[in-house]
């Protein structure tokens, strides 16, 4: 097909789909929809129309760090066989607690939860998980960059197909009938995971003012930071465009960045609503009960959340008591 035509059938496309007359209707559920149900549909542009469905539910998504670095280490053979085995226990461990898998990437994977019990579901899915990367994988691999961050949030999340319906001779088209999941929680699980298990620093814009000293024939300068509150004060009034400082002795300031901190932020991390949730749902959850959640430092934040940022770095019993490796299987 030449471009312009493409091009053409393209316009006709968006022009349906956004049209004043196209219906989009969404059906809530309390469960999480199979990649075959028939209610959640492509945009029916000959009918104008296209169907959703919309769960309230908890999202959790687990990110590998560093695994540019990983595969570097591991090169282009070994690199699949490692990514395959840890891939084989982390789904098996997102679906232990009843958690439906619904991505997996090269450096991750979402999980999504029905209705009934998410909150209680999603954070023993998480402690699970990373008991599994801290206890059970790190065995297998010693030595290795296995590090996973993970984050759980809480709200509506809308399952759809993004594609139009496929055209007749077309084979069903190469993942058109996957289901794509739409909503802030998906993106806040996932900028949480990327957040998780990190150092991070904090800091304040500032001024590096600089004094200029002469003593005994010797010429020094002297360096010290201050916020912007304290550079102004220390400015006197004036009617020209000099600066007048009350030390005799200033010269010079520039910009700079001061009362930097850094902060490690915990490897599951959670929103205000997953532990609200929680809280009302599963009061006497361990969790709730002896307050493993816990604030993160101020400098843990995400884009596009406000909120209190909770964390914790809980392992499960069971995954500290595992035997010890054969020597052969330690060798290998």
């Amino acid at each position: 097909m030449a471009l312009s035509h493409t091009l053409a059938l393209l316009d006709q496309q968006a022009t349906a789909i956004l049209a004043d007359g196209f219906q989009v209707r969404c059906f809530d559920t309390a469960y999480v929809p199979l990649i075959n149900d028939p209610d959640i549909t492509h945009a029916q542009l000959d009918e104008g129309r296209k169907y959703a469905k919309r769960l309230q539910t908890c999202v959790l998504h687990l990110t590998l760090h560093d695994v540019d670095t990983l595969e570097d280490r591991l090169g282009p053979e070994r690199y699949p066989q490692v990514h395959g085995a840890v891939m084989q226990v982390l789904t098996a461990g997102a679906r232990q607690f009843g958690g439906h898998l619904r991505a997996i990437g090269d450096d991750g994977l979402s999980v999504l939860f029905d209705r009934s019990d998410c909150f209680q579901k999603a954070t023993d899915t998480a402690i699970l998980l990373h008991s599994l990367c801290r206890c059970l994988l790190v065995r297998h691999l010693p030595g290795l960059p296995l590090l996973a961050g993970i984050g759980i949030d809480h709200g509506p999340v809308l399952a759809s197909r993004c594609q139009p319906r496929p055209a007749s001779g077309d084979g069903g088209g190469e993942g058109l009938h996957s289901l794509i999941w739409l909503g802030s929680p998906v993106r806040r699980a996932a900028r949480l995971a990327a957040a998780a298990q990190r150092t991070h620093s904090q800091s304040r814009s500032g001024v590096r003012e600089g004094s200029h000293h002469v003593t005994t024939g010797n010429t020094q300068w002297k360096w010290r930071d201050r916020s912007y509150e304290e550079f102004l004060d220390d400015l006197e009034s004036t009617n020209s465009c000099y600066l007048k400082h009350r030390n005799s002795h200033f010269q010079r300031f520039e910009r700079t960045l001061i009362n930097t901190t850094s902060e490690d932020s915990s490897p599951i991390l959670l929103t205000q609503a997953v532990l609200d949730g929680l809280s009302e749902t599963a009061p006497d959850n361990p969790g709730v009960r002896d307050g493993w959640w816990k604030p993160q430092p101020a400098s843990v934040q995400i884009d596009g959340y406000d909120g209190t940022i909770h964390g914790g770095d809980m392992v499960y019993a069971a995954a500290r008591q595992l035997p010890a490796l054969t020597p052969e299987v330690a060798a290998s």
